[in-house]
C-alpha cells in the first residue's frame, strides 16, 4: 500500500502546473533551479524534463530524511520501490588498467551514474555508445579508413579484420561459437538502444529493469575491455617486430 501511494504521489499525480510554473519564471530570469533555467519554452518535451527532474529532486529531498533509517526509495520505470539504503548496482569489470581514453572513461562515469538514478533507457543508449565508441577508437589508432555513419555493425566488422579475430574455417569449434556470440551480443544491445532506448521515441518499447540494465551495462563493458585488450596485444607485438 505505501509503494502504491508513493507511485501515485511521484508519478500519477499532475504536476504540470508545477512544471509551467517552473518554466515561466525561467522566461522571467528567475529560476528555482540553475540546472534547468536554460528552458523557457513550453512544449511536450520541455513539460516532461521538467517535471522528471522535479520529482527527481523530491526523490532526492525524500531520501535524505529516509537515510537515517537505512532505506531509501528508488523509482523503476514508473514505479516506486523501497529498498536498502546501500543498495546499488555496480559495474564488474575493472577497466582502470585498460581504458585511458578520457571520453569513454567519461561516458562510463555518466552510465554508472545513469544506472543509479534509474534511468535503464540511457544506460541502453550509452551501453552501445560506449562500444561504439571503443571501435572507433581501434581503428583510429591502426589508421584503418571508415566511414563514421555510427554503423556499429561496420565498425565491429572493421575491428574484427583489423584485429585478426574474424571468423575462419579453421579455428576451433569452440572458439567460432564464442565470436559468433560476441557479434550476437554487440547486435543485441545495439537494436536494444535502436528500438528501445531514449534516442528513439515509442510507444511499443519493452521496459527494462534494474538486472537487465545492469547486465547489458556489464556486457558492453566486457566486450569493450576485450577488444582494448586485443588491440593492446597487437599494438605490443608489432613494437616487439
Amino acid at each position: 500500500m505505501t509503494e502504491k501511494f508513493l507511485k501515485y504521489f511521484f508519478f500519477d499525480m499532475n504536476i504540470n502546473g508545477v512544471a509551467k510554473e517552473v518554466i515561466r519564471d525561467n522566461t522571467f530570469n528567475h529560476p528555482k533551479y540553475d540546472e534547468i533555467a536554460e528552458i523557457t519554452e513550453e512544449s511536450q518535451e520541455n513539460n516532461r524534463a521538467v517535471a522528471k527532474f522535479l520529482r527527481q529532486k523530491l526523490l532526492e529531498k525524500v531520501n535524505l530524511e529516509l537515510s537515517i533509517s537505512d532505506k531509501k526509495l528508488i523509482a523503476v520505470n514508473n514505479e516506486i520501490k523501497i529498498v536498502d539504503y546501500d543498495s546499488e548496482p555496480e559495474i564488474i569489470a575493472s577497466t582502470t588498467e585498460i581504458i585511458n581514453n578520457e571520453y569513454i572513461n567519461d561516458l562510463l562515469e555518466k552510465s554508472m551514474k545513469s544506472l543509479i538514478e534509474e534511468d535503464f533507457d540511457s544506460v541502453v543508449t550509452k551501453s552501445r555508445t560506449l562500444m561504439e565508441s571503443v571501435f572507433i577508437q581501434i581503428l583510429h589508432e591502426n589508421n584503418v579508413p571508415f566511414k563514421e555513419n555510427g554503423n556499429i555493425g561496420q565498425y565491429r566488422t572493421s575491428v574484427n579484420k583489423t584485429l585478426n579475430i574474424k571468423p575462419d574455417s579453421n579455428w576451433n569449434k569452440d572458439v567460432l561459437n564464442m565470436i559468433t556470440g560476441l557479434n550476437k551480443i554487440i547486435d543485441s544491445i545495439s537494436n536494444m538502444r535502436n528500438n528501445n532506448s531514449d534516442a528513439h521515441g515509442s510507444s511499443n518499447r519493452v521496459r527494462i529493469n534494474s538486472s537487465e540494465a545492469e547486465l547489458i551495462l556489464n556486457t558492453a563493458v566486457n566486450v569493450s575491455k576485450y577488444y582494448l585488450e586485443v588491440n593492446a596485444r597487437k599494438k605490443l607485438r608489432r613494437k616487439v617486430v
